[in-house]
């Protein structure tokens, strides 16, 4: 008896977020096409590699940064190209008290590639801001 081979000659990346933070994991859909294809072999290639760690199509974020990978198919090299960014925002350590008719202003620092935005559940208890990577309570 004589078996057909049948290679794949695309390969799909879903589930694909553009943007996590530090120790932030997602795992990712692989989909080999056609789907009847009998080899369904691949490997996902990270480059620069250091930001994210790949594990079982589980991606985490490592450090701030942005990095590409690439999910290939060993016989046919069909490939698809995803980039994601690493977010990491840090707030000064000194948070302090805050009085009644007094404010206080905490240091926002970090990689962020994305919107930043503050917000209060009580604004008759406390009003937040932001200016210029201060938050102001």
């Amino acid at each position: 008896m004589h078996t057909n081979i049948v290679f794949p000659t695309s390969i799909n990346v879903t589930n694909i977020k553009e943007q996590i933070k530090v120790g932030e994991s997602f795992t990712l859909g692989v989909e080999l096409l056609p789907t009847d294809a009998t080899d369904k072999t691949y490997e996902i290639n990270v480059f620069p590699s250091g930001i994210v760690d790949v594990s079982n199509n589980t991606i985490t974020g490592l450090k701030a940064g942005e990095t590409s990978f690439t999910a290939k198919e060993k016989n046919t090299n069909a490939t698809s190209l995803v980039t994601v960014k690493v977010v990491k925002l840090e707030f000064e350590k000194d948070y302090g008290t805050v009085l009644l008719g007094s404010s206080k202003s905490v240091k926002l620092t970090g990689i962020n590639n994305g919107a930043v935005s503050v917000r209060t559940s009580d604004n008759k208890i406390a009003t937040v801001s932001l200016v210029d990577n201060q938050v102001i309570i």
